[in-house]
């Protein structure tokens, strides 16, 4: 399954230069991993050749995938060092490789927590600078992830605990939802085995008492855009394994899942997109509260369709989704879109990345110079915690951690806001500093230059780590502020 005659069928369009890069990559780790298996019993070079062929699949760039087959060379092999790979390589590269790279716990006194934190803070930072470190780490964790049955019951539970907390998280945060929902569902598997079986089964079910009226659907549909002589291709989908799951502990009965089945309508352009969701509303009868325009307001992860959820028959219901192939393509894949996309795609992935509300958290955090201790704590509640989805007055989707209040909401937007902060009106309605906002609510905030910051009042007033951050910054933005004054 993997082998480097594998990888070099997939690379076979890459330039002579970028694929003697890989293969000489491939030879070091094969010569550097020698006589090591992994606990499967497989040479160990396979897991670095695997997550190489996970990234080659994405498309990615040569540095990135000498990388993944780099990658655990300096953390498990004495005597390689970055330095060492930025010689044999390049210095990209050698970056690449030491951004994945663990910090040993020795270092620490053999504290595993500490030094996990320290790796945690070390991967952030470097992420800022080259996103695709993020990226490599999770092709390494699909890959451990897929061969995790070797391991020791209470190994897969703490390495699948981390995947859902962790990875999964980024991995959605960054818009690669293929990658996202493999690691959901692999970790889902482990940590609670009995309802993935319930889930598989339900699933499987559910297709076949319920196939015939989809094919019914996909026919009418197809028949009225073949009418209109609209080019098309369609994807049909079933919600993955965990998200069923999530879906029935709110929903209790399949029946009443909006988005259980997935109808995936690729068009050629935006204008047919809207005219195919008229076209799909007139046909069937449709659920109000589950028609979105992600198109016009896009998910903070770059994600965009339009959703519409039908009932096409008295207690069945199908999800409507209409894109063209260019949106699909950075829906399935977020970011690593660009490997496909553009010929300059670290460059313009990292400009993308910057652009991610998420980007402006982190470097945030980065920038606030705290330990390694904290900085992982405030990762974990303010950038991996639950999320709600809020909108401005101006209709733009806003991102925040579960519990946020208004005042947490204008420190999101501007420090200015906060610091100022006089007033806020949810869906039209004053409400208290503290209220704890909900998705879809609609915020508006009022304040004034003539408000002094309180900083023990305001600190009162927000939940996230965010908005305190911000508060103990107000001294200094004051003084800046009114220096600045004409």
């Amino acid at each position: 399954m993997y082998s480097l005659d594998v990888l070099l069928s997939i690379i076979s369009g890459y330039s002579s230069k970028d694929k003697e890069l890989i293969i000489k990559a491939y030879e070091f780790a094969s010569k550097a991993h020698a006589g090591i298996t992994r606990k499967s019993g497989e040479p160990y070079i396979i897991h670095p050749l695997a997550v190489a062929i996970i990234l080659a699949k994405m498309h990615a760039d040569a540095d990135s995938i000498a990388a993944g087959l780099l990658h655990d060379c300096i953390e498990d092999v004495d005597g390689i060092t970055t330095e060492v790979i930025s010689e044999q390589f390049n210095p990209t590269v050698a970056f690449l490789v030491d951004g994945v790279t663990k910090i040993d716990k020795i270092k620490f006194g053999n504290n595993k927590k500490l030094a996990d934190d320290a790796s945690t803070k070390k991967l952030i930072e470097y992420m800022c600078k080259d996103i695709r470190i993020l990226i490599i780490k999770l092709a390494d964790r699909l890959h451990n992830m897929q061969t995790l049955q070797f391991h020791k019951p209470e190994k897969q539970n703490e390495i699948s605990q981390e995947t859902r907390d962790f990875f999964v998280p980024f991995a959605e945060l960054i818009g690669a939802y293929n990658i996202k929902l493999d690691l959901e569902d692999l970790s889902f598997l482990y940590l609670n085995h009995a309802e993935y079986i319930k889930m598989v089964k339900l699933e499987r079910e559910l297709m076949k008492s319920n196939r015939n009226k989809i094919d019914d659907v996909l026919c009418s549909v197809s028949q009225l855009l073949n009418s209109k002589d609209v080019p098309f291709d369609v994807k049909l989908t079933v919600k993955n394994y965990y998200g069923l799951y999530n879906r029935l502990k709110e929903y209790h009965e399949p029946e009443k899942v909006h988005d259980l089945f997935q109808m995936k309508f690729l068009l050629n352009d935006i204008g047919e997109c809207y005219n195919l969701r008229n076209y799909i509303k007139k046909l069937y009868v449709p659920l109000s509260a589950k028609s979105k325009d992600y198109i016009i307001n896009p998910k903070t992860n770059m994600y965009r369709a339009l959703h519409t959820s039908c009932y096409v028959e008295p207690e069945k219901i199908v999800q409507f989704q209409m894109v063209t192939p260019s949106i699909d393509l950075v829906n399935t894949h977020g970011l690593t879109a660009q490997w496909s996309q553009n010929i300059n795609s670290a460059e313009s992935m990292q400009h993308d990345f910057r652009g991610l509300q998420i980007y402006q958290i982190l470097n945030e955090l980065v920038t606030s110079n705290m330990e390694a201790g904290e900085f992982t704590e405030d990762v974990r509640s303010d950038v991996l915690g639950k999320k709600i989805y809020v909108k401005s007055p101006k209709d733009e989707i806003i991102e925040l951690p579960d519990g946020a209040t208004p005042v947490d909401y204008a420190y999101y937007i501007h420090s200015y806001l906060g610091d100022h902060y006089i007033y806020a009106k949810v869906n039209g309605e004053f409400v208290d500093p503290t209220y704890p906002l909900k998705s879809k609510d609609v915020v508006e905030i009022v304040s004034s230059d003539f408000k002094t910051p309180d900083e023990e009042a305001l600190l009162s007033l927000v939940k996230t780590s965010h908005a305190k951050r911000c508060i103990k910054g107000i001294k200094r933005r004051e003084l800046k502020r009114l220096a600045n004054r004409p």
